[in-house]
């Protein structure tokens, strides 16, 4: 029987360490859901396959979250991405979308 690596484990693969840097520098170090450059970052699978490794994800199934945002985000999946959970919020270029209401990115006009 093949022994069986735990999760946080996998985490520390440097398969795992290098796919987790390209989303970082793909996503500029920068929450994709709120903005935020300054809070502990996150690389979340938007998705997970059966038996798939962290690592052998494709990229667009992977984005970077800060920590408040990872959080809401573990939360609100099992929810469902259209949830009313999620607030409207402006973001920086004038449009508005859903996410998180860590923190509100731009000026309300």
């Amino acid at each position: 029987m093949p022994e069986t690596v735990p999760y946080p484990e996998k985490l520390k693969d440097p398969r795992w360490q290098r796919v987790k840097c390209q989303v970082l520098m793909r996503d500029d170090f920068t929450c994709r859901s709120c903005g935020c450059t300054t809070r502990t970052l996150h690389v979340h699978h938007r998705w997970y396959g059966d038996g798939l490794e962290p690592w052998l994800y494709p990229l667009d199934a992977l984005v970077t979250l800060c920590d408040q945002c990872h959080s809401f985000e573990e939360v609100a999946e099992p929810m469902g991405r259209n949830s009313d959970f999620w607030p409207l919020i402006r973001m920086s270029d004038g449009t508005f979308r859903k996410g998180p209401k860590a923190e509100i990115v731009g000026r309300w006009a």
